[in-house]
């Protein structure tokens, strides 16, 4: 993130209840490096493919 914003950006996941997880507060994750690069390698255990993730977001532009 070029600007290092402290944004509050959350995960939510579904197994039996729907949880919501801070990335801050429940991940060791930099502020300086990029999410969307975390997201890629599957560090938040999102089970979403990147890939077919943008290629939704193109859809709905």
């Amino acid at each position: 993130d070029l600007f290092n914003r402290y944004d509050n950006l959350y995960i939510t996941k579904y197994d039996k209840d729907i949880v919501l997880e801070n990335i801050y507060a429940n991940y060791k994750i930099r502020p300086e490096l990029s999410k969307s690069k975390k997201f890629y390698e599957n560090a938040f255990n999102t089970a979403v493919d990147y890939d077919a993730l943008m290629d939704f977001k193109k859809e709905l532009m």
